[in-house]
């Protein structure tokens, strides 16, 4: 099965990923190159996902109707995947989009593609919704300066669905952008 382009910007382009074996294995390779991150963004290791496990963790989001999950693909001579990155759509108490995941390849961060992968996701996402939501962890951090640099308001703080790690914060903050009409 063959992945569908969905936006290009530059090097990175977004890709809808299919459920299956083919999108199990693009996503667990990204998350192989990304456990650290996933544990210090998230404040849990999810270092016992693999393939449908993984795929099942990024669709928890009970609470949407649509939730679909975008591989961030680098095109320098090859094409590689080098991120996922996931979009709710259709919630009852929320008339926008939620980025619930967002994961890079250790070794591409610094370099602009992550930026650019959300830019790519804010276009798809406005065809259907003004504005768009997530929640970031830790609440004082990088990860928290990356969404701001972006336009993201930070919007309050709430606790965490999780069992955080010992010394880990147990807040989140929530972050929301509204886009300006085309």
């Amino acid at each position: 099965m063959r992945i569908r382009e969905c936006r290009v910007a530059g090097q990175i382009s977004l890709a809808l990923v299919p459920e299956g074996p083919i999108g199990a294995s693009l996503l667990q390779s990204v998350f192989n190159h990304a456990r650290q991150y996933v544990v210090e963004s998230f404040g849990h290791g999810l270092s016992g996902a693999e393939g449908r496990q993984l795929f099942e963790l990024l669709h928890r989001d009970v609470d949407a109707t649509e939730h679909r999950v975008y591989a961030i693909n680098l095109h320098n001579g090859v094409s590689k995947v080098i991120g996922f990155v996931t979009l709710g759509l259709g919630y009852s108490h929320w008339d926008g989009g939620y980025i619930h995941f967002m994961v890079l390849d250790e070794r591409y961060r610094g370099q602009g593609y992550a930026g650019r992968a959300v830019q790519l996701l804010e276009e798809i996402a406005r065809a259907e919704t003004s504005k768009m939501r997530l929640k970031a962890y830790p609440p004082e951090s990088e990860v928290v300066n990356f969404w701001c640099a972006l336009g993201y308001v930070q919007t309050g703080r709430f606790p965490v669905s999780f069992e955080p790690l010992e010394g880990a914060p147990s807040e989140y903050t929530m972050l929301e952008k509204h886009f300006t009409p085309s």
